[in-house]
């Protein structure tokens, strides 16, 4: 597909903003997975004794949960602490930031399928338990529903800002270093 239209300035912002914004999630998030951890094991080990079965089984599923998604964390941490200084030097025009921001681009889209292959093979996030117990069948299908569009969404949105970095006028808008 040629290169009709020049990228205009709004289209680099667009796309550095993105991805400074992308790590500072990143940062953020990896800062809530631990505390989470934290405050499940704290609930389990202080209150699990004392609540009914139902609620007790809730509460270990989701320390469960948690315990594998904080497993995640540092490696989110690392991603974030990288991709901020990439995203503010692109923002700088830095030659060298626009191919970071490919590489890291298609990274993250390579990542996506272990993403998906991680969201339904864990324990849904969304469980529903019975009086005894026992988680209720079926009752996952909305985590894996929710993982499934969060993950179509981010794949779109980095094929689009991938698209736009790549475009011969956006790289004329680069010096080198």
């Amino acid at each position: 597909m040629p290169d009709q239209a020049p990228a205009t300035d709004n289209q680099l912002k667009l796309v550095g903003w993105a991805w400074l914004s992308h790590g500072a999630l990143l940062l953020i998030g990896a800062g809530g997975l631990v505390l989470m951890q934290g405050m499940m094991n704290y609930l389990v080990r202080e209150l699990g004794y004392d609540l009914p079965r139902q609620a007790r089984a809730g509460l270990q599923h989701m320390q469960a949960v948690m315990a594998d998604l904080a497993a995640f964390a540092p490696y989110s941490a690392a991603l974030g602490a990288v991709v901020i200084p990439v995203s503010m030097a692109f923002l700088k025009r830095r030659a060298w930031a626009r191919t970071a921001v490919i590489v890291l681009s298609w990274l993250h889209l390579a990542l996506i399928p272990l993403a998906a292959w991680h969201a339904f093979t864990m324990p849904p996030v969304l469980m529903q338990f019975d009086q005894a117990g026992q988680p209720i069948p079926g009752f996952g299908l909305a985590s894996h529903v929710m993982h499934g569009v969060s993950l179509a969404m981010m794949a779109a949105l980095l094929l689009v800002m991938t698209w736009m970095v790549h475009r011969p006028s956006m790289r004329a808008q680069f010096t080198s270093d």
